[in-house]
């Protein structure tokens, strides 16, 4: 696997809970990369906005990623870029690739957002769109 970047700037969110960030978003590009659907799918929730149709959950990311190459393709390649954290205490989430997460550069293609949920104790993926989908 390619080097992952991670930006992180300082916030009041728990170190360790952003130490766990590293290891969530690591153990899901390498999920992904090497297609093993099960543990990917441990890093979606409900809520996981899988593409700009309105797509969500484990059902939206098998319809646009199991199944869709050119999206599998596009995605992996905006997560291999590593992810900036970005918001403050009460909304962090990590955003991939990482000049999405800067308004003033204008990025096409696949996006992610990752964020922490208490109910499961670690990262997971807030939106995973493909660009094109």
């Amino acid at each position: 696997m390619a080097a992952v970047v991670f930006s992180i700037n300082s916030s009041a969110m728990d170190e360790q809970v952003l130490d766990q960030l590293v290891w969530d978003y690591s153990g899901f590009v390498s999920s992904f990369e090497s297609k093993d659907w099960e543990q990917v799918f441990l890093y979606i929730t409900d809520d996981t906005k899988a593409g700009l149709g309105g797509e969500q959950g484990i059902e939206g990311v098998k319809s646009i990623y199991v199944n869709g190459s050119v999206c599998f393709d596009n995605m992996l390649f905006a997560l291999k870029q590593g992810c900036k954290k970005v918001g403050s205490e009460k909304r962090t989430e990590c955003i991939a690739p990482p000049q999405w997460a800067d308004p003033d550069v204008i990025s096409l293609g696949a996006r992610a957002s990752f964020v922490y949920s208490e109910k499961s104790k670690k990262w997971v993926a807030g939106m995973l769109i493909c660009g094109g989908d």
